[in-house]
């Protein structure tokens, strides 16, 4: 198993949400973030991403209880390994506070991920 399978996933999990096949799109981003825990280890920012791809989906479906812990769990492997102030960790908390209907604090977050670009 490789990275490239977990790559590969992801991209079939998005095309799944596209289709609105919510559940194979989950199906397809668990499996690609288990590939990805296991090449990379838990704390890993492409595991955060992946984290933060299904926090995303979860939310986009109204699924806040789901959301909210793997939201959390990729902030937090972000904040070690690449702060909590870089443009890429501030758009998905934007993109994330969108969906949850705080339009506020996401324009909060996309300010700041301007500021800090590169």
């Amino acid at each position: 198993v490789s990275p490239q399978v977990a790559r590969s996933l992801w991209h079939l999990g998005r095309l799944a949400e596209l289709r609105g096949r919510t559940d194979e799109a989950r199906e397809h981003h668990r499996r690609g973030l288990e590939i990805q825990r296991s090449v990379y280890g838990p704390r890993h920012p492409d595991v955060a991403s992946s984290l933060m791809v299904l926090a995303l989906l979860e939310a986009r479906n109204g699924e806040t209880d789901a959301a909210e812990p793997l939201h959390d769990e990729a902030q937090a492997i972000y904040r070690e390994t690449a702060g909590s102030e870089g443009p890429f960790v501030l758009y998905d908390e934007a993109r994330y506070a969108a969906l949850l209907g705080r339009s506020e604090q996401a324009l909060d977050y996309l300010r700041r991920a301007v500021a800090s670009g590169p």
